[in-house]
């Protein structure tokens, strides 16, 4: 599986499992390919995300101030409590 960084924009800020995601962050989505990553960004965090990236070209840290938080598995709403998640 390939890396890709998702960011949030400017003034988005979302509330995942207890987690708040915002400008501060960069999550990191583990997928097949762009495509794939792109539709777990959307299961998670809906439409209100800024900025894809990938391994060859990852973002400036610098920008991040908080850090990354992993999405290991998909965190939609259906998947974030389940024991048995949906889309794994």
């Amino acid at each position: 599986m390939k890396k890709f960084y998702i960011s949030c924009g400017q003034s988005h800020a979302h509330s995942v499992s207890g987690r708040t995601f915002d400008k501060d962050y960069i999550a990191v989505i583990h997928a097949e390919d762009m495509e794939q990553a792109r539709k777990n960004a959307f299961n998670a965090f809906g439409p209100m995300r800024s900025m894809m990236y990938t391994e060859e070209k990852p973002p400036d840290m610098s920008y991040f101030p908080r850090g990354v938080i992993g999405l290991e598995r998909c965190e939609c709403i259906a998947c974030i409590d389940s024991a048995d998640p949906v889309h794994k």
